[in-house]
């Protein structure tokens, strides 16, 4: 939420090794995702894959810097 203000992070479960999250998208301009996405199958303006994607950085990162310490 603090990255992507236009979404609400609803309710979340850790399992053993992955999560589920409940992730809403409020009203947002979505002209900084539009695109023309006919050739990859991705929702017009679809701004997901960007947030589960710096999601899956951040914690990779954060995993690599406490195993080194």
């Amino acid at each position: 939420e603090d990255k992507f203000p236009e979404i609400i992070l609803d309710g979340f479960i850790i399992m053993p090794n992955h999560l589920h999250g409940l992730i809403y998208i409020t009203d947002m301009d979505l002209s900084s995702y539009t695109n023309d996405n006919s050739q990859t199958g991705e929702h017009t303006g679809s701004p997901l894959h960007k947030i589960i994607q710096w999601y899956k950085t951040m914690t990779t990162n954060e995993y690599i810097k406490n195993v080194k310490q």
